[in-house]
């Protein structure tokens, strides 16, 4: 029988794959094969991480640790926004505690002085060029300042209203050093003695009062309570001026300089009041 080219052809083809299929059985079932197929296996799967997974991987791993710095830093940036804003919150309500609690000062001191009308006050200005001369308060001539009246913190004596306007003072405070600011005081020697004194002078070096003694009978020491003794008409008794730091006997033997530190802090006046005779006191 003889066979046309095209069917010689298909007779090779299948003859040929016959052969190919019986020679994979046999060479599949040998260990060469097998370790043959794990090499290459393992080879290729080494190619596959070093050209495509670790590549891919490593940007992926860039691009997912960028965005989450970004966001890292945006959410630091607001936390310190936050911050910001809760020191000055903090700053904010300490200072109304500060003032809240020299507001109650100022009240417990009201209901200590009732004989008195307080007539409280702030600050409104300080010449630096005069620092320890005068400040400015925000009442005056439409709230019944009157000249003289003593002026005071809650710790104690400052000064004397010095010039009245309508709605603002002067006040001279009495740690102005041109001497022309006395005061009259005394000296709480025991529970039921005193030594009357006057304030000549402030001591800025000392930081301190010059208390001129009226007489020399008494022992003065270190510790001892100064009050205004309300002679002169100008202050009322019994106001806080400060406590004796040191005792200094004069070159002539005569008398003694009484160094007193003053109990306010004329460095920090905020609020003060003003002290008025009541007039059914009067």
């Amino acid at each position: 029988m003889k066979f046309d080219k095209f069917q010689k052809l298909l007779i090779y083809i299948i003859t040929a794959l016959s052969v190919l299929t019986i020679f994979m059985v046999i060479i599949r079932q040998t260990h060469i094969l097998s370790n043959l197929d794990t090499k290459l296996f393992s080879f290729f799967s080494s190619v596959k991480y070093t050209l495509i997974d670790h590549p891919v991987q490593t940007i992926f791993g860039w691009v997912d640790d960028y965005a989450t710095y970004h966001l890292i830093r945006d959410e630091n940036d607001a936390l310190r926004k936050d911050i910001d804003s809760l020191n000055l919150y903090k700053a904010q309500l300490m200072e109304a505690n500060r003032e809240i609690d020299k507001l109650k000062e100022i009240l417990d001191l009201k209901l200590a002085l009732s004989r008195y009308e307080l007539i409280n006050a702030t600050v409104v200005g300080r010449d630096l060029s005069s620092y320890n001369d005068t400040i400015k308060i925000n009442v005056g001539r439409a709230d019944n300042i009157v000249e003289n009246c003593a002026v005071i913190t809650t710790a104690g004596l400052i000064g004397r209203v010095s010039v009245v306007d309508e709605n603002s003072s002067i006040v001279k405070l009495i740690t102005v050093e041109d001497g022309s600011n006395k005061v009259s005081v005394k000296i709480q020697i025991s529970a039921d003695t005193t030594a009357e004194a006057y304030l000549e002078a402030y001591d800025s070096s000392k930081k301190a009062f010059v208390l001129k003694l009226l007489s020399t009978n008494y022992t003065v020491t270190p510790g001892m309570t100064v009050v205004t003794s309300g002679m002169g008409g100008v202050f009322p008794s019994g106001l806080l001026v400060g406590t004796v730091s040191e005792t200094q006997v004069l070159s002539n033997a005569v008398g003694m300089n009484v160094y007193v530190i003053p109990y306010a802090d004329f460095s920090n006046i905020d609020y003060v009041s003003v002290v008025k005779l009541m007039e059914n006191q009067q």
